[in-house]
Order: C-alpha cells, then structure tokens, then sequence
C-alpha cells in the first residue's frame, strides 16, 4: 500500500514543491488546499508531470474548525493510514489590523496553531494505525526570541501596537510549544509516531505579497528576495526532510547564514518552546479554543 502525506496549503510555492517531491517519492499526496480554483491548477499540473503516481484535491479552511472537521471526516471514511500530515499553511500580513478567523480567533493563531492542533487532534487515530507516522508543523526563523503568553495568547493586549509581523512570529513559537508537547505525550505512550517541526529559511513565495505591504515593504521584499533568500523548492526540502526520515523531537531548517538558506538539516529552536509547563498550558488553552479533548 502507498504511503499517504497530507500537506495544507498544498497550492503556495513551497506546498507545491513540497507536493511535487513527495509524489517523487511515491507516495500518493492529497493537496489540502482553500482555494479550489488554485488547488485544480497545481492537482492539474502535478497529474501532468507525474501520470504514474497519485495525487489528489481535497479542500479544507485551516482557519475555520468546521471546515477542519469536515475534511478529517473525509479522510477518515477514505483511508486506513496517513504516513504524513505535514501543516505548511499560512499567512502573512504586515499591517497592524487585527483579522479573526470564522471562529473568532485572532488570525494567525488560528491558522498556524488552532487549526494545527485540531486537524492532528481529528487525524490522530489514524497516525496511530500507521508505523512510523509523522506530523511535522511549519514554523519560522522569526519564531525566535517571540514566546507567546500563555495568559494572552490572542495577543489582545496589545494587538494594535505590535501588529500582525510580531504576532505571525509569536503564532510560530506556539506551533513548536505544541510540537515538543505533542512528541513528550507521543513519547509518553510509547507510540510509533513522530511530532517534529521544521522551517524554510527566507523564501519569498508570494504569501508575502497577498500581505497587504506597503510601498516601501515591497522594496524589502524585492531585495531579500534577489539577494538573501533561497528559492521555493529549496525552502520546501527541510520539510521534506522532516517528513522522510525526521525523528520525534527534531527541528529542521537550512543550515547556511543565519539559516537564511542552504542545505537542509537540524536546527536548534528558541529553548522556550522545550518547556513542558508552557507546552501544557498552551494545549489546554488549544482544547478550549477548537473546542476539542484531544486525549492521548
């Protein structure tokens, strides 16, 4: 039997890439994607490119739990395994206007933690069924020196003053919180599954660019883009690499400058995201936003 990765936000520069390596690997990849029409464009490029492998659509909201609920219904009732489930979507706003997502949960926590955590929590019995399963979250470089506060983790306190930049990075620290705390409760159980993390460096991808930036932020965007950033499938390998042969606990990046770009492999997180305290507190604060028990 094939293995089977789901990766969201299938239809972005990097999921695409990241799409097109997996089915090169053989294993049959289901885009979970928002956007139907850009989805069918990558499903129908992909089919052309790979005719002997397996590749489908399936929508999903990552920013919107019923949508969430729906699409783990759906591959519940399709499949017997999942080999990967592999959390790439995201966005990225510059602006200090506060979006919420369908459920009323700050934007960026909804997409790059809320959502995360319900589709595992939703999936999670079938991981368990599949030896050596791995969920790999996507973080960020700009995770680091951003912890989140547990007590705040909307950031309401103080939203309008730092804006969307600070709380996209804060978003990213609580990914890799949930992370380690997903892989010491994995652990715990002694279960065939591994919870690790990865990022992809800099990489201008055009999630930039749907984010609202000013004149002169797109005179940054250009220039980290020409001189400092890796390309898209480069930033789609340490992913890649997570979801191939990443062990519980590990963190993946590109290894260069800064981690700016270059060649896939382990990274070191912000410590912060280790501790069990904070990981425990966060997935309480998670259960009660997705309005979910996800029970180990």
């Amino acid at each position: 039997m094939k293995k089977i990765a789901i990766v969201t936000g299938a239809n972005g520069g990097i999921g695409q890439h990241y799409s097109r390596e997996m089915l090169n690997r053989g294993y049959h990849v289901v885009l979970a994607c928002r956007s139907k029409a850009s989805g069918e464009k990558v499903l129908k490029q992909l089919k052309s490119e790979f005719p002997n492998e397996t590749v489908e659509l399936l929508l999903v909201d990552m920013g919107d739990l019923k949508s969430i609920k729906q699409f783990s219904n759906t591959v519940l009732s399709k499949y017997s395994r999942l080999d990967v489930l592999a959390h790439n979507a995201g966005v990225y706003f510059f602006d200090k206007e506060k979006r919420t997502s369908k459920d009323g949960i700050e934007l960026n926590l909804a997409i790059h933690f809320i959502g995360p955590f319900a589709l595992t929590a939703q999936l999670f019995s079938l991981l368990q069924k599949t030896p050596d399963a791995r969920v790999v979250s996507m973080s960020s470089s700009e995770h680091r020196g951003n912890p989140i506060d547990v007590n705040d983790i909307q950031s309401e306190k103080d939203f309008s003053e730092v804006g969307n930049m600070k709380v996209y990075s804060r978003s990213k620290w609580a990914i890799l919180a949930f992370t380690a705390e997903l892989n010491r409760r994995i652990q715990a159980k002694n279960l065939n599954i591994h919870a690790l993390g990865a990022h992809p460096g800099v990489s201008i991808t055009g999630i930039q660019h749907a984010g609202n930036p000013n004149f002169l932020q797109k005179g940054v965007i250009w220039v980290i883009g020409k001189f400092f950033a890796g390309k898209p499938e480069d930033a789609a390998k340490p992913l890649i690499m997570a979801s191939v042969e990443g062990q519980g606990g590990e963190f993946y990046g590109p290894t260069g400058f800064n981690e700016f770009k270059g060649k896939p492999g382990i990274v070191q997180p912000d410590e912060g995201t280790k501790n069990q305290k904070i990981g425990a507190t966060l997935w309480k604060k998670a259960e009660k936003l997705s309005k979910l028990t996800f029970d180990i």
